[in-house]
């Protein structure tokens, strides 16, 4: 990996984007809007722009993270959002396809795809009542492997459990929602039911993209999972350690819940791959981030 471009530069993005820059590689993230990360403007989901920007760089991995990322935003705007994600991965693979360049790409899924399922593995059924979120990814995930099988691009799709850590701002999502409601003394509203979701750490998440982008090859999906399987009752509760004053408030979901949600990942174990940072301490890890930035 000499010359990477990420697509979106969002939480994971700017992570990702870090860690390569220490390697030593020569790094462009794009996105829609210039800010703080974003070393290219543009539309990712405009081929010609893609495959200029893929050649003028001499790009050899690609990282395709740009999505409407969150269930609740998908939710509020499921034909903006579905198109957005189907787009945006078009764009990236027509480009790589009209390059006629070895390009690897590595596409970030996520295990709505699977829908409601436990400790499933990559053969595991699809969109078992993934919502328009898991089917928007889900469909964008078929067309990387269509383009893999009927064009032999060098693309795996990596399908992720709930990624959380320092840099998430993003107050659609549980852990800095919470943080950022206690932080602020105002209760915190807790949805419920409250299922099961695997979650894993934002430097475990960056470790498994790049083996996958390096060893990954012989593999269409590879499942990142974590051992850390919470309800969010649970998240909620670890974080309050850190806020013994906060305060809860327990509503309805207004959102589709599953009961359970968590994946296998013996194929990534198998590249190398292992889980480093646990629940408990990448929580704390997360709540000082957010101490340290107020």
């Amino acid at each position: 990996m000499k010359s990477v471009l990420i697509t979106g530069a969002g939480f994971v993005g700017s992570a990702l984007r870090r860690r390569l820059m220490n390697m030593g590689a020569y790094v462009a993230a794009i996105a829609r809007h210039q800010r703080e990360g974003v070393d290219v403007v543009g539309d990712v989901g405009d081929w010609q722009f893609m495959h200029k920007l893929i050649l003028e760089r001499n790009v050899d991995t690609v990282f395709h993270l740009a999505a409407d990322a969150t269930v609740g935003q998908v939710h509020n705007m499921p034909y903006e959002s579905a198109l957005n994600n189907v787009r945006a991965i078009l764009g990236v693979l027509e480009a790589v396809r009209r390059a006629n360049t070895k390009v690897r790409v590595v596409v970030l899924g996520t295990d709505k795809e699977y829908g409601e399922v436990e400790d499933a593995d990559e053969d595991a059924p699809l969109a078992r009542n993934s919502g328009v979120y898991g089917a928007s990814k889900l469909a964008a995930s078929l067309l990387a492997l269509a383009y893999r099988q009927e064009f032999g691009l060098d693309v795996t799709v990596a399908r992720s459990v709930n990624i959380y850590g320092p840099g998430d701002m993003n107050l659609t999502r549980i852990i800095p929602k919470a943080i950022w409601s206690f932080m602020h003394n105002t209760p915190f509203t807790l949805y419920v039911p409250t299922g099961k979701r695997a979650y894993i750490y934002i430097d475990d998440l960056v470790d498994a993209l790049l083996v996958i982008a390096d060893r990954g090859r012989d593999y269409p999906v590879v499942n990142i999972c974590s051992r850390d399987v919470k309800t969010s009752e649970e998240v909620v509760n670890e974080i309050l350690k850190y806020f013994p004053n906060g305060q809860v408030k327990r509503v309805p979901s207004p959102y589709p819940e599953v009961k359970s949600q968590s994946l296998r990942c013996d194929k990534l174990k198998s590249l190398g791959w292992a889980q480093k940072v646990s629940f408990e301490e990448g929580i704390r890890r997360t709540v000082e981030w957010w101490l340290k930035i107020q």
